[in-house]
């Protein structure tokens, strides 16, 4: 790697303290990505300063996978992995592993708990020599008038427990990279303090409408006195069901919308993966967002992504433990379009069912409308996704970026769930993708538009003969509101009763061009909504 290895750097004390943290962070996503991204953890067993190399960029990149295992498949519950032989570097190494030569991927934790210490220390910390010796004591010189105190209390806090003796004391990798928890993210404001920030829900403020309310855009202060822009929402319920969930809501930052690259909308999916890949396997326990749509993703004053709409969002099974299928008994409700057949078919909900609403975000995305909305137009949803990407992005995008996008696209829409990704391997495709256009950018000197030549076509619904394959039937008993109905037919009615409500509910998003359609009045059963409108 062109700028060798992070050892190197903290030999010589080049880095500032900010480019340290961005170090750590980027190592951080790489090894909750081996643990929790791939289809099977891959425990790297040797991470050190040493093993993390640097770009052109000075972006952190993982090395040394020589003695590297592979553990459980990812989300099934976590095995202790047995070895003979002893592989790491001295005082690096988890003790249950030296001792005992057992692995988990808390032994990856402890070594990047480690890994933190040489980088606060700029070099090799040594346990030794003097163990009650404050870490404050032994900072690196060249950065120890510049870390704030707010700051270094979050690092040490998080290296403490990193280098737990118990395993099981010792964080994940996704709490490591997000060490502030969702919860965390909440402040309460008086509602004088809301008033003045949207000038009394001054009309003018009015940016759209959620699920129990408007919404307004408003202006806070941090308590260094600096403004940052929130968005507020005002609830407007009687229901008791609707003020729990909107006491559940998380509002986060939102900032002005314009049109789009095609390489910005995929680094805001990028960081839209990110998240929801934090909030599937980098907490203690899974957390299940079920409304993800356009209007959900708000974007700062840098265009950074920040999910929203948390209303709706459950708790799921324990990180790392055997997920299981979460029933639910409130009325389904959410964005028309973004939501798998088996919330309405089984009532059930798993992580899978983000992933199938993040893949509907994706086609959005490249087609700059809602993909539902255009079902009206013959044959629209017939024709190869290439013939419907959005005017502004055509002829930017290169083939070899497109077929990794609408590969992980068409896999986060299966049909059937088990069969979509894990939202870390949609996360790294996402960055792959990007690299690739990059890279093809770099060498079209002369800006010439790129031609797609496949043809893809997204089938939300599965084959009936895959279905008879498995043995599985369409046909559905008699029942007392629907008699002698198809399962195929029953989706298609609820198409265009879903289609025909969501064009009476519409609110127009600008970010990317498209109408995000809201079933904003609840029904308690759609297959007798269903009847009502047939």
């Amino acid at each position: 790697m062109s700028n060798g290895s992070l050892s190197q750097h903290l030999q010589r004390g080049g880095l500032s303290w900010k480019k340290r943290l961005e170090i750590c962070i980027g190592a951080a996503r790489g090894l909750h990505y081996l643990h929790a991204g791939a289809k099977r953890t891959i425990i790297h067993c040797d991470f050190g300063v040493r093993s993390i190399l640097l770009n052109d960029d000075m972006e952190p990149k993982i090395a040394d996978f020589i003695f590297c295992r592979q553990g459980a498949p990812s989300m099934s519950k976590p095995k202790t992995i047995k070895v003979n032989c002893i592989w790491g570097t001295s005082g690096k190494i988890a003790w249950e592993y030296a001792m005992y030569g057992t692995i988990t991927d808390k032994c990856d934790v402890y070594s990047f708990g480690t890994v933190l210490l040489e980088v606060a220390c700029g070099g090799t910390y040594h346990w030794t020599v003097e163990p009650e010796k404050p870490v404050e004591d032994s900072i690196d010189p060249n950065i120890k008038r510049n870390i704030a105190p707010a700051c270094w209390k979050v690092f040490v806090d998080i290296i403490d427990r990193c280098v737990m003796y118990e395993p099981h004391e010792r964080p994940t990798m996704g709490e490591v990279e997000y060490p502030a928890v969702i919860q965390e993210l909440c402040h309460q404001f008086s509602l004088t303090d809301l008033r003045k920030s949207t000038d009394k829900f001054d009309r003018n403020r009015l940016i759209g409408y959620a699920s129990f309310g408007k919404v307004y855009k408003g202006c806070l202060q941090h308590n260094d006195g600096s403004d940052y822009t929130v968005a507020v929402k005002r609830l407007n319920a009687e229901d008791i069901q609707e003020h729990n969930q909107f006491n559940k809501e998380i509002e986060l930052l939102c900032g002005d919308t314009e049109t789009l690259s095609w390489k910005k909308r995929i680094e805001i999916c990028i960081g839209v993966a990110r998240g929801l890949h934090y909030l599937h396997a980098g907490a203690k326990r899974t957390i299940i967002h079920r409304h993800i749509c356009l209007a959900n993703i708000l974007l700062d004053d840098n265009m950074e992504p920040k999910l929203a709409g948390f209303g709706r969002s459950i708790q799921g099974a324990r990180f790392m433990s055997k997920p299981k299928e979460i029933p639910i008994d409130d009325d389904v409700r959410g964005t028309y379009g973004y939501l798998p057949m088996e919330n309405f078919r089984d009532s059930t909900v798993t992580d899978k069912c983000d992933v199938f609403s993040f893949g509907m975000v994706l086609l959005e995305v490249v087609c700059g409308r809602n993909y539902f909305d255009m079902a009206p137009i013959e044959g629209y949803l017939e024709k190869p996704v290439e013939e419907n990407i959005d005017l502004n992005i055509k002829g930017k995008i290169v083939s070899e970026c497109w077929e990794v996008f609408i590969d992980i696209t068409r896999r986060c829409v299966k049909y059937e769930a088990e069969e979509r990704p894990t939202m870390g391997e949609v996360e790294v495709q996402l960055e792959h993708a990007l690299l690739l256009q990059e890279q093809a950018d770099i060498t079209n000197i002369h800006g010439d538009e790129y031609t797609l030549l496949s043809k893809t076509i997204i089938k939300l619904k599965p084959e009936r003969e895959d279905e008879q394959e498995h043995g599985l039937s369409l046909r559905q008993e008699e029942e007392e509101d629907i008699s002698n109905t198809e399962d195929s037919d029953l989706e298609d009615m609820f198409h265009r009763f879903g289609l025909y409500l969501a064009m009476n509910t519409r609110i127009r998003s600008k970010t990317f061009g498209v109408d995000t359609c809201h079933l904003e009045e609840p029904f308690e059963d759609w297959t007798r909504a269903i009847n009502l409108r047939t």
